[in-house]
């Protein structure tokens, strides 16, 4: 015979049903609290900090701040707290040499080997002697303070005769002091302070305009070469058509150079709907 079981739905005997509902309730006196465990706050990450004291572009700000990046509160820039720091002009030597391993600066030092057109005539000379076929995308460039003697040289050759040349000062910009002539002798006298090419008198065209291309680039080393490429950049056009310079057109701005600044001043200058035109102006 199977022996019997105490089923859930039967009633125990009076002792035993008090005894197990004192048991149900009884103290254990081995247990222990034990707390539950607590996650740990995940603080919060810092952005970059950008010091702009010497910046008066807003526009930098802006992008920093839509990055994330948090504005450094020491307007000096003394504590050296900040990853990055933003200048609007060309920097010194001294000044990178102090920067530690977590800080960057937007510019390197002695770009003006690159920015100002007398050291980069020299700079491209120095490169088209050690490599001549990669360094024939630019015309006859003289600095007249340092090249002096080979201009005049050349203008005594045969290849020099009919020829049309451009001056722009070394430090120039947005146009200015730039003469465009067949008598280049009358002017390199009395201009040192001057780079001088041969001008290209068939350049490329748009619509019969001349134009020039910025291309937009972000060198992050130079040490190890590193360069980025923005996918957009800029066109540039002369508002009047283009024509070979002669006695009677070389004084016409809007035809030969493309820069904003002269050509926004022209009677042919228009800007665009961005929403039908697809462009800012011409």
């Amino acid at each position: 015979m199977m022996p019997a079981v105490q089923s859930d739905d039967m009633p125990l005997e009076n002792g035993h049903q008090e005894e197990a509902e004192n048991d149900l309730w009884a103290p254990v006196a081995d247990a222990k609290l034990v707390k539950s465990p607590t996650k740990k706050k995940k603080k919060k990450k810092r952005g970059p900090i950008i010091n702009t004291t010497n910046c008066k572009y807003d526009v930098v700000r802006e992008c920093a701040d839509s990055l994330g990046w948090e504005e450094d509160p020491d307007v000096d820039g003394h504590s050296g707290n900040f990853n990055v720091q933003w200048f609007d002009t060309s920097v010194l030597l001294a000044r990178v040499a102090k920067l530690k391993n977590f800080q960057r600066i937007n510019h390197f030092p002695s770009m003006h080997v690159i920015c100002r057109k007398n050291h980069l005539c020299n700079t491209l000379g120095k490169m088209k002697k050690v490599f001549p076929k990669y360094y024939c995308f630019f015309p006859k460039t003289w600095t007249l303070k340092a090249q002096m003697n080979d201009f005049r040289k050349y203008l005594n050759t045969s290849a020099a005769h009919g020829k049309t040349f451009i001056f722009k000062p070394n430090a120039g910009c947005q146009g200015k002091g730039i003469v465009i002539t067949r008598t280049p002798m009358e002017i390199a006298e009395e201009a040192d302070e001057t780079v001088v090419q041969e001008y290209i008198s068939n350049p490329l065209l748009i619509s019969g305009k001349k134009f020039d291309m910025r291309v937009y680039v972000l060198v992050t080393s130079v040490r190890h070469l590193s360069v980025h490429i923005f996918n957009e950049g800029l066109v540039r056009l002369c508002t009047e058509d283009y024509v070979k310079p002669s006695g009677s057109n070389m004084d016409e701005q809007c035809v030969h150079l493309t820069n904003y600044s002269v050509n926004k001043l022209s009677d042919k200058f228009f800007v665009t709907d961005e929403e039908t035109g697809g462009g800012t102006g011409r």
